[in-house]
């Protein structure tokens, strides 16, 4: 996560309205970003010193800004003519009212006084001998019995725009699927692609990809646009597990041996409504329904409904048979973020651009070349490496390994990439002191950018690096530098 994407989600972070994902992913980034540190607890202190200024009034503050605004009432202070005519209304609509029957009894009984003062006759024709009263008081002249005045409220519609978040509709009958397993409703397949479409929420759109597939366990990375999560998923002994949860994982590598003695529990046999199980926070995780009607932009489901019920939250997740996982809905503070399963892709490789360092012999430049790297699922990162390091783009530039030379490990440990080679790289190299250099620099630069990080540790058949030009010391790295690059 970079700091742009960290200033946009600042206030979702503060009220709370993004996943516990996310959370982490913000949190990790604070750590090693004081700028943002320091922005987050301004925007903290902002937000506490507004809620204490206003605590004299009768709203309700509780952390959420779009709570305050809402509790403000927008007739009495919008600044159009309309509202100000309907706020005053409302406001003396009695007293309106009261003058309103005064004048209409003024203009009714007047005329009548005048007749009882005057006679029959007051407008009388002295030449025929014929009476025309002025007012025909036989009829009232206004209808004095239901003034027509419209005293509802103005219809202003302040609501938010109408998106179809709400749980949808469920078959609350007593289900039972005895015979369903785990695998049932959460297959494990290889090089497939899912995409979900958000609501609430701009990181609530996402791809997931398969990295890996080891047996009973399955990785999976998860790019939402603003970050990449790895998670490890176990099927085993009745129980969907997350064994591993990673955020900020841009490089591959196969977390699929990692060791969790108390991993989260997803889903968990029998699959019948009312079965549930307390997370390691405490939280209660339940199948609150087995029929609920979930509909896609790829179909209509009948889905497995987990509820999970947290301290300030409550999550559901929607898994279909044959499909897996294909609605959630995050529910906290108020605000509701939704991501629906919306396509899916088989055969598609995930796609990295990758930065790579060939160095030029002749005017002793190292030269940035694009590619583009796929990589299908159980596909060994440190092949695609090999393969690339071989092929060079154009005929100025060397390559950085020969065709003999294999990578017997590459990974990353803390801040440090950890790669050896075969004993032919140093072999059938023949290169000068210079070149060398730029070898192993552009190597250095190209690993060390796609494992973000500024150091790499190069050992040959598990031993420090060593040739009749340079020696290193048991541990010590090489450092990635830009000087003489273009």
């Amino acid at each position: 996560m970079n700091c742009n994407i960290f200033k946009k989600g600042l206030e979702d972070y503060i009220i709370g309205s993004i996943s516990n994902d996310l959370k982490i992913v913000f949190e990790k980034h604070m750590d090693g970003c004081e700028n943002c540190r320091m922005l987050y607890e301004e925007e903290v202190k902002i937000d506490r010193d507004f809620k204490m200024a206003l605590s004299i009034d009768a709203s309700n503050f509780n952390s959420s800004r779009t709570k305050i605004i809402n509790s403000i009432d927008k007739n009495r202070y919008s600044k159009k003519t309309s509202n100000k005519i309907l706020y005053n209304y409302k406001k003396y609509k009695n007293r309106y009212f009261s003058y309103a029957v005064a004048v209409i009894t003024m203009i009714v009984l007047i005329p009548m006084g005048l007749k009882g003062f005057y006679g029959t006759n007051y407008n009388s024709d002295t030449s025929t001998g014929n009476t025309k009263p002025i007012v025909d008081i036989s009829k009232p002249m206004v209808d004095i019995s239901k003034p027509k005045v419209d005293i509802s409220k103005p219809k202003v519609d302040i609501s938010k725009p109408k998106v179809d978040i709400s749980t949808p509709k469920v078959d609350n009958s007593k289900v039972t699927v005895a015979t369903a397993k785990i695998g049932d409703y959460y297959p494990f397949e290889k090089n497939i692609k899912y995409k979900y479409i958000g609501v609430g929420n701009e990181y609530a759109t996402y791809f997931v990809y398969v990295d890996y597939l080891r047996g009973t366990r399955q990785q999976i990375r998860v790019n939402n646009g603003g970050t990449e999560t790895v998670k490890v998923l176990e099927n085993k002994d009745g129980e969907l597990r997350l064994i591993l949860s990673k955020g900020e994982i841009y490089y591959r590598e196969d977390f699929t041996s990692k060791i969790n003695n108390k991993p989260e529990i997803l889903l968990k046999e029998p699959l019948t409504k009312g079965n549930y199980w307390i997370l390691k926070d405490g939280s209660k995780r339940s199948i609150t329904n087995v029929k609920v009607d979930i509909k896609t932009a790829l179909a209509n489901y009948e889905c497995i409904e987990v509820t999970t019920v947290r301290k300030d939250s409550t999550d559901k997740d929607y898994y279909a048979p044959k499909i897996g996982l294909v609605k959630s809905l995050f529910s906290s503070n108020g605000s509701d973020i939704s991501s629906t399963l919306n396509k899916m892709e088989k055969n598609v490789p995930l796609v990295q651009t990758v930065k790579f360092y060939y160095p030029n012999g002749n005017d002793s430049v190292n030269y940035i070349t694009e590619k583009k790297l796929s990589f299908n699922t159980n596909d060994i990162t440190k092949k695609i490496f090999e393969k690339n390091f071989n092929q060079v783009p154009s005929e100025n530039l060397g390559r950085l390994i020969s065709p003999n030379t294999t990578i017997k490990s590459l990974y990353l440990n803390k801040d440090m990439v950890y790669l050896d080679l075969s004993k032919e790289f140093t072999k059938e190299m023949n290169a000068g002191s210079g070149y060398e250099s730029q070898i192993l620099q552009c190597i250095t630069n190209t690993l060390g950018d796609y494992y973000m990080v500024k150091k790499v540790y190069i050992t040959v058949e598990g031993k420090p690096y060593s040739s009749g030009h340079i020696l290193m010391k048991k541990g010590e790295a090489f450092n990635v530098n830009y000087n003489n690059t273009k």
